[in-house]
């Protein structure tokens, strides 16, 4: 399952629950991979990488 932001960079969810907490559609909406694969990769979101701080921005890739 991926987050797609207004921005179009595309984030991984980890989990139904990591969804439902940040009050995704049920069902999600599907997109075609080959426009899914083109946009950037932002950060994984899940309850751990939540929890990791951080010291800085890590650069763009």
């Amino acid at each position: 399952l991926f987050l797609v932001t207004d921005s179009g960079v595309m984030h991984g969810v980890w989990d139904d629950n990591t969804a439902t907490v940040l009050g995704l559609a049920d069902p999600a909406i599907p997109a075609p991979w080959p426009v899914l694969a083109r946009l950037p990769r932002g950060q994984e979101l899940s309850r751990d990488t939540a929890s990791v701080a951080r010291d800085g921005i890590a650069p763009a890739p």
